[in-house]
């Protein structure tokens, strides 16, 4: 007796709590980003085929970058740390699964109150509408560095050398829908109780990462401040193909993996493997990524607070 391969995956959800905050990752799938040599132009690629070769990554392969959107349960608060792709299909036809994977994890759009955007690349604020630039989040603020916005914003740049042009496209239609519901975040500001908006820029000008406290816990959205989690953390000095400014990203990403690692936050890395939830720790010429193992099985997820609940996704 046989039976037909199912071909079904899990729906893309996983949820953990951060003292009283409620964390669900949400999956927008994968991006491919081309092949690997690309992203580290100026390195040594046989190291960097080695390396990949290490860990059981394939060598010479297009990167498939998952997309791993968060969002927190503040109890007074939802909100949402980028959006992924959503209708376009520029970086592959494996992405666009956020709002599927929203109604699966219990979560209705209109239940953002707001939408923190790393930067506005395709991948990361591409979400934010559908086909038609309709807003996606009915009742939400989008937040984003003023910089980026202006750039990512001007029709000047559609004529901008590819893939900025294109990118420029993207950021228009997602982000001026919500044109009367934009803030902008600045370097130590609190965005909601418990969130604060750090400066990390190089990725783009206007690169923010996020740190989300909660009774003595605490955790970094880190937006691109990486993307390979082998190659790119053990060799934080190698340029990377994907920066704007590759020497003030360099030195973004040792100054933000040095403090991650010594003062041991939680991590959750937008391009990391499925969650994308961890740590940080230090070696003796880089960093690793050490993923926190995922809860499995039925029940709730322990330690939630009154209102923690954002109820039915049913709009």
């Amino acid at each position: 007796m046989s039976a037909a391969f199912l071909r079904t995956q899990v729906p893309g959800w996983y949820r953990f709590m951060l003292g009283d905050f409620e964390c669900t990752v949400v999956s927008d799938g994968e991006i491919s980003t081309g092949p690997v040599g690309p992203l580290f132009p100026e390195a040594d690629q046989e190291e960097v085929v080695a390396m990949r070769r290490q860990v059981f990554m394939p060598a010479d392969a297009h990167q498939n970058l998952p997309q791993n959107a968060l969002i927190v349960n503040t109890g007074r608060h939802v909100v949402m740390f980028d959006c992924g792709m959503g209708p376009s299909m520029m970086l592959g036809p494996d992405a666009g699964q956020l709002l599927t994977n929203m109604r699966h994890a219990g979560i209705a759009p209109a239940q953002i109150d707001m939408v923190l955007l790393s930067h506005p690349h395709p991948d990361h604020c591409g979400g934010l509408s559908d086909a038609e630039g309709n807003p996606v989040f009915p009742n939400a603020q989008v937040a984003l560095s003023e910089v980026d916005f202006r750039f990512w914003t001007d029709a000047d740049n559609l004529d901008a050398p590819e893939p900025t042009g294109s990118g420029v496209a993207v950021a228009r239609k997602s982000l001026l829908p919500y044109w009367d519901r934009l803030f902008m975040v600045r370097d130590g500001g609190e965005v909601v109780p418990g969130v604060i908006s750090v400066a990390t820029p190089g990725h783009t000008e206007g690169h923010y990462m996020y740190v989300i406290e909660s009774r003595g816990e605490s955790l970094v959205f880190f937006g691109d401040l990486c993307h390979d989690h082998v190659v790119e953390l053990a060799r934080p000095e190698w340029k990377v193909g994907f920066d704007d400014d590759p020497e003030l990203a360099i030195r973004t990403r040792r100054r933000v993996y040095e403090q991650v690692a010594q003062e041991r936050h939680q991590l959750l890395a937008y391009h990391f493997p499925w969650p994308g939830h961890g740590h940080l720790i230090s070696d003796k010429t880089g960093y690793r990524y050490l993923p926190i193992a995922m809860k499995v099985g039925g029940g709730t997820v322990a330690g939630g607070t009154a209102g923690s609940d954002p109820g039915p996704a049913d709009a």
